[in-house]
This record gives structure tokens, C-alpha cells and sequence, in this order.
């Protein structure tokens, strides 16, 4: 599937189409880039970080969110039933490539990008209910958030 615009405007691109090739823009296209809820839908995940890194101009942003599988939920999940919370077979084959924040920030020094953060949602389900953790506001942070957010930067290449 070629990408098709779907929203674009003077600062705004949205666009879809495969994310598993190479993206349709030049070098050093983007000031930041989004993606939500998309990276573990890819089968190659670095591919797709080094293609956000090609599109970003230098000091642009990237966010990037995924479900975060090292909440208490998703470790319980893979001790009970030998598989990650949101990568169970119910989820496939949406959710094929499960990555630890680890993972994440290996992959955007890998591509290129500054490392800034990783950052939780604080909103999490308790497994087997639809009770949030955060009905005792302290449960919150890596162990009770079902999805996190890793932030990276493109900077200036060091000097040779």
C-alpha cells in the first residue's frame, strides 16, 4: 500500500500505508515525529526507528508508545500463561513484536537518536477486573502503567 495523505496541512502530516518499508519523505523532513500504539504492530521495529531518525531534522523529537511489559499485570500474564499481557493470542496477529523499555532504548541509540526518557501512562488495569490500580493513587509509575512513552532526540553529529 503506497502512503495516501490523510490529514495535511502548512505543519501537520498524517498519512498512512506500510510501515514495515522505507517512509515516502526526504531527509531531514520532520521537526517531530508521532507514533502511538504502532511499534509493536511492526515486524521490524529498528527498521522503523532508523526511518524516524532519516525523517527527523537535527533536534527533532520523536515519541514513540507501546504496551509496557514490565507492569505487574504483563509480568503476572507471562508467569500464569507464558506470554506478555498484550501479546496473549487474543491480540494476535495485531500485536506481534512485544519490547522492553530496554529494548526501546536500545533501539533509538542503535538508530541514531538521543535517548531522552521513558515515561509511564499511570493508568493500568488490574488483571481479571476492569478496576484501575490507581484507585490507591500511589500505584503508579513502571509497575502499574499498561503502556509507556520513550522520547528521543536527533542531535548535531559529533565533530570527527
Amino acid at each position: 500500500m503506497d502512503f495516501a495523505p490523510i490529514i495535511q496541512s502548512e505543519r501537520i502530516i498524517c498519512s498512512s500505508g506500510n510501515l514495515n518499508d522505507s517512509l515516502p519523505y526526504s531527509d531531514a523532513t520532520f521537526d517531530a515525529v508521532v507514533s502511538l500504539e504502532v511499534i509493536e504492530h511492526l515486524e521490524n521495529p529498528r527498521h522503523f526507528v532508523r526511518e524516524i531518525a532519516r525523517i527527523l531534522k537535527v533536534h527533532g523529537r520523536c515519541l514513540i508508545t507501546t504496551p509496557n511489559q514490565v507492569s505487574l499485570a504483563s509480568k503476572l500474564c507471562l508467569l500464569l500463561r507464558g506470554q506478555f499481557q498484550q501479546f496473549q493470542d487474543s491480540c494476535y496477529p495485531a500485536h506481534i513484536t512485544a519490547l522492553l523499555p530496554i529494548d526501546l532504548q536500545r533501539i533509538t541509540v542503535e538508530a541514531g537518536l538521543a535517548f531522552r526518557a521513558i515515561s509511564y501512562t499511570d493508568d493500568g488495569r488490574i488483571p481479571g477486573t476492569d478496576i484501575r490500580w490507581q484507585v490507591i493513587p500511589s500505584l503508579t509509575g513502571k509497575w502499574f502503567s499498561d503502556n509507556l512513552a520513550v522520547v528521543a532526540v536527533k542531535e548535531l553529529p559529533a565533530p570527527l
